[in-house]
């Protein structure tokens, strides 16, 4: 029945996103095992060749556990406009993994780029348009490099973020369901090692969020990474749909 399809599919996109813990250590070595020189230039080697082409009916798997964005645009048959998408944070997210093997701190990064440090972008369409399939590559792009929990992502319901893989707003920040979250709230230690190795936040279903809860989200992530740079200078996209309101 149409359950059990959905439930099926659901699992499909759950194996291509999550990487299961009986291979986890040995794809995490396989990358991180490389030499500084060979992961700089897979990296750089990455970001090339991004334009856009028609999908193949049936992609497999990229064969590399350093895939560039194009190869894993293909394997997630993403459009045109999801591709474009994917790849401007796909570029900062990789971006970011070279400034990891640097070892440059996060404070740091304004000072060794010259161009924008940070990544903020928006990704909208209506129901269907495939923003969550976005959101599945990117990913997928993480743990394919080495990096399972570079990217948290978090939505306001409890649907909208079991789509992504993640946690609600409320449980992820650590605040009461009930009232406006204080911003004088004490963050825990528990938080602080959950933020430790994340690089990038998605925030889907973005137009159900109240703006005092953006200006929470500020502070809090302020607070836990020691930062007073914008949502504390993470890299951080926006998923949603504003029409549906009207």
């Amino acid at each position: 029945d149409a359950l059990s399809a959905f439930k099926q599919h659901l699992n499909s996109l759950r194996n291509r996103v999550l990487c299961p813990k009986s291979d986890f250590r040995c794809t995490v070595n396989r990358v991180l095992d490389f030499p500084l020189e060979t992961r700089v230039r897979l990296l750089q080697e990455a970001c090339r060749g991004t334009e856009w082409e028609e999908p193949p009916t049936i992609c497999a798997a990229p064969h590399s556990n350093c895939a560039t964005l194009h190869e894993i645009s293909k394997y997630f048959a993403l459009r045109k406009k999801q591709h474009k998408m994917f790849i401007l944070a796909g570029s900062a997210l990789l971006r970011r993994f070279a400034l990891l093997l640097m070892d440059v701190p996060l404070t740091m990064i304004p000072s060794v780029l010259d161009g924008p440090s940070q990544f903020i972008g928006f990704l909208g369409g209506c129901a269907g348009d495939g923003k969550s399939r976005v959101i599945h590559a990117l990913l997928y792009l993480a743990k394919n490099w080495g990096y399972p929990r570079a990217i948290k992502t978090c939505a306001y319901t409890g649907v909208a973020a079991t789509n992504v893989y993640g946690a609600t707003l409320h449980s992820t920040f650590n605040w009461s369901p009930k009232g406006i979250p204080q911003a004088r709230s004490k963050i825990t230690d528990q938080q602080r090692e959950a933020f430790k190795p994340v690089l990038m936040v998605i925030l889907d279903e973005i137009s159900q969020v109240a703006q005092h809860l953006v200006a929470c989200l500020q502070i809090a992530l302020q607070k836990i990474l020691g930062n007073v740079q914008l949502l504390g200078g993470l890299d951080f996209l926006f998923v949603g749909d504003w029409l549906q309101h009207l």
